[in-house]
């Protein structure tokens, strides 16, 4: 508080209290200053119970997520779905940057960050990746590139399988399952370096 505002509260408050003793008011005085501690108080509650709440709404809506995406990952990533046809894609994302025999790749030269869709057998989305070495990709649950193994285990729990590492030095922690989708998570250095989102059974 500054010296200026205290000085005007003071005199405000010596004010009040003046008027009251003139008027010989300390009853009526006594009586509105316990209505408006009790209206005070009043609002401390509601205020109180409106964030507790909101935190308590906010907490069950994060763990539903959490267990959706242990289940059967996510449905959609980066706006596309698993399953989704190729002019669907390019509706959605444009021309890609290049067609590979398997999949497309967006994103450009100078982006630190790439996204790749593969396609199945039959031209649909089989899965949605995000690799690279900067924060752009789309994040699961707070997780992105670079995030620590410790981060997504407090997040997400023990993977489904016991996560192992390849001979090219990589760690896969795959949450979901293969028939009703899954969310794959591939590390190096004890940090994500690429997102995957596979399609499943989603009936």
């Amino acid at each position: 508080m500054s010296l200026g505002l205290g000085i005007l509260l003071a005199a405000l408050a010596a004010l009040i209290v003046w008027q009251v003793d003139k008027h010989g008011k300390w009853s009526a005085f006594r009586k509105a200053s316990t209505w408006l501690v009790l209206v005070l108080v009043a609002l401390v509650i509601a205020l109180g119970a409106y964030v507790w709440t909101n935190n308590f709404s906010s907490e069950r809506e994060r763990d539903a997520r959490v267990a959706e995406v242990r289940e059967r990952g996510v449905g959609e990533y980066w706006g596309l779905r698993p399953g989704m046809s190729e002019g669907e894609v390019l509706y959605a994302k444009g021309e890609p940057r290049r067609r590979g025999t398997i999949g497309w790749e967006y994103g450009t030269e100078r982006e630190s960050h790439t996204y790749m869709v593969s396609w199945s057998s039959d031209k649909r989305v089989e899965t949605i990746q995000c690799l690279g070495s900067g924060q752009g990709c789309e994040t699961i649950l707070g997780i992105a590139l670079g995030t620590p193994e410790s981060s997504i285990r407090s997040i997400l729990g023990e993977p489904r399988k016991p996560a192992e590492i390849s001979e090219d030095g990589h760690k896969m922690m795959a949450y979901g399952s293969e028939q009703r989708g899954q969310v794959v998570l591939i590390l190096q250095k004890d940090r994500v370096v690429q997102i995957v989102v596979a399609g499943g059974n989603r009936t």
